[in-house]
């Protein structure tokens, strides 16, 4: 079942602070699917948060659904006829490959909203993601991480020939990749580049907004902090994009 978001009017601040994104996005600093402030209004203690500030429970079943969609859909097309042509794979097919009890895979992938939510161990994620030619963790993306991803990659199309931004990465040069602390700072000053992340310490804006701000710079940082550079490829070259991506996804997963 889907959350239930409750609103009420933006607050002036609130409102000012939005209308300045949507004004970098304007000057194609950031695009339009930046994720929705609307959220960024006055509310009592006993209000629900909404959907990007949910609590644990919402977020295991919001992560739950989109991997029993994410298997659903990818078995559509995970087996082949003998033209070559893609066709779909069964749950038989399905657990006998990756080793998995079919009572257990009829378990995760579940049809009724009723049903308990799918909790599988790693080494069955691991396991299903392997038959089906998937990154594990791609199976637990929900659609604003998607979301969050694509928009990453078009605001970096955007503002990559922006001057400011080769400034930006040209100040990437002082980093150290294998650093984490190093990274989450790269990452913060990105975000204050693309007007993401803003200043959590001004007294006139409503607690809320400084609340948020904070947040959204917290959730960048570690983000940042989290990427495994000079593992496997991952490389200094890709700081830019990936920081650009940081500094989205900061805003679409920040609590307060």
């Amino acid at each position: 079942m889907n959350a239930v978001v409750r609103t009420s009017p933006l607050s002036e601040p609130a409102r000012a602070y939005k209308a300045r994104l949507h004004s970098a996005m304007d000057r194609q600093i950031l695009p339009r699917t930046l994720p929705s402030v609307d959220f960024l209004h006055s509310k009592g203690k006993d209000q629900e948060m909404q959907e990007d500030g949910e609590n644990s429970d919402r977020l295991f079943e919001s992560v739950s659904r989109s991997f029993t969609d994410a298997i659903r859909r990818a078995m559509r097309v995970a087996a082949q006829n003998e033209d070559g042509e893609l066709t779909q794979l069964s749950q038989t097919d399905l657990a006998e490959q990756s080793n998995v009890g079919r009572s257990t895979l009829t378990k995760y992938l579940r049809t009724v909203a009723t049903d308990p939510a799918a909790n599988p161990t790693l080494d069955v994620i691991c396991r299903l993601a392997d038959t089906l030619g998937i990154p594990p963790a791609f199976l637990l993306m929900r659609p604003k991480d998607w979301s969050s991803l694509a928009t990453g990659a078009v605001t970096f199309a955007q503002a990559l020939p922006e001057k400011r931004f080769g400034e930006l990465m040209t100040r990437l040069d002082a980093a150290d990749p294998k650093n984490p602390p190093d990274v989450a700072e790269a990452a913060i000053d990105f975000g204050r580049g693309l007007s993401t992340i803003e200043n959590d310490c001004n007294a006139n804006l409503p607690k809320e907004v400084r609340d948020f701000r904070r947040a959204a710079k917290a959730s960048t940082a570690a983000v940042a902090a989290s990427i495994p550079f000079g593992s496997n490829g991952v490389s200094k070259q890709h700081l830019p994009v990936l920081l650009t991506f940081c500094a989205i996804v900061g805003t679409s997963t920040a609590r307060n």
